[in-house]
């Protein structure tokens, strides 16, 4: 039996009706997201993060109305039965313009995910720099991938393309692991250490790590999927990667609409200690018993700076400017 193969303009029908849902989708987290950004949490938020979440959503957008005009020139204006040829046409410069957006989101949503490592770690450069570092090789990678597709009569599947594009993949991949893990890990040793202070039950940055993870894991499925299908030889390859770059929009957005409009698993923990064991401090011997009652509103106000912050201040704005010398007691 001779197998089958689905004709083209089926499958980027099918990939274009996918992306226009998660983009309507997209339409009303952005609108959420822009509530958290500037009303909710007015002033409070760094100006680049509003910035590059205004960038994500047009580049999605800039991304449909492409799409369009696919849809347009390949099933109004050009010849009847000839869809099919034109989507296998992707060296021509309407594909690649929407490649090159694709990679411009991708970059920007790294570019907050490393962001909120930087503000985790406490502005260590070294650890952000790594990853900065790994960002600009994963696009420029991208871009040598496109550059090479959009040379006429080179396959897709060309090998010199290939090796490009997965090196791209596995880059974005490795940002997004590793700063997601990186993260989690963080905020779950700072949740610990305000557990083991408070002696409350349950780690008041649960909900915000199951959120990372859960955003980091939607992108990461949808980037395995696409490199499977690519190295499959489908061409449906780029019918899914007109659905990754919603999705590469979507998962930053809903970090900030979730946790800014507490919407985690689980639920925020916040302490009032009105009468501190010193005991509990790291640095007991600064304090002798005999002087308890004349500082315990200094302790107090202490405990409560490092161990009652807000989880979504590690999320949505840059705590570490906030910082004070009390911090350094706990």
């Amino acid at each position: 039996m001779v197998a089958t193969r689905t004709p083209l303009d089926r499958i980027f029908i099918i990939g274009i009706w996918i992306e226009t849902v998660l983009y309507g989708m997209n339409c009303i987290i952005f609108a959420a997201a822009m509530y958290v950004l500037l009303i909710k949490r007015r002033g409070m938020v760094p100006k680049p993060l509003t910035a590059i979440t205004m960038l994500l959503f047009a580049f999605s957008t800039a991304h449909v109305s492409l799409v369009l005009r696919q849809l347009l020139e390949a099933f109004i204006w050009g010849e009847p039965g000839t869809a099919s040829a034109y989507f296998g046409e992707q060296h021509k410069p309407l594909p690649n313009t929407k490649l090159i957006l694709y990679s411009l989101n991708v970059f920007a949503q790294d570019l907050i995910l490393i962001w909120r490592l930087w503000v985790v770690f406490e502005k260590n450069w070294l650890i952000t720099g790594l990853f900065l570092v790994l960002e600009l090789m994963h696009t420029a990678a991208g871009f040598i991938a496109v550059a090479r597709g959009s040379t006429p009569n080179i396959s897709v599947f060309d090998k010199v393309l290939r090796d490009w594009a997965l090196v791209n993949w596995t880059l974005d991949l490795a940002v997004n692991i590793g700063c997601t893990a990186l993260i989690s890990i963080r905020l779950w040793w700072g949740g610990h250490r305000a557990r083991r202070i408070t002696k409350q039950g349950g780690n008041k940055y649960f909900g915000v790590i199951l959120t990372m993870v859960e955003s980091g894991t939607i992108f990461a499925l949808a980037t395995l999927v696409t490199v499977g299908l690519y190295l499959s030889g489908s061409f449906a390859t780029f019918a899914a990667v007109d659905s990754v770059i919603q999705l590469a929009t979507m998962t930053p957005l809903l970090i900030i609409v979730r946790v800014g409009l507490n919407l985690t698993y689980g639920k925020s923990i916040h302490t009032t200690i009105h009468t501190p064991d010193i005991s509990q401090l790291c640095q007991p011997s600064m304090y002798p018993v005999n002087a308890l009652d004349a500082t315990a509103t200094r302790v107090q106000v202490t405990i409560n700076k490092s161990c009652d912050s807000d989880p979504e201040d590690y999320v949505l704005e840059d705590r570490t400017s906030r910082r004070s010398k009390d911090d350094d007691y706990v």
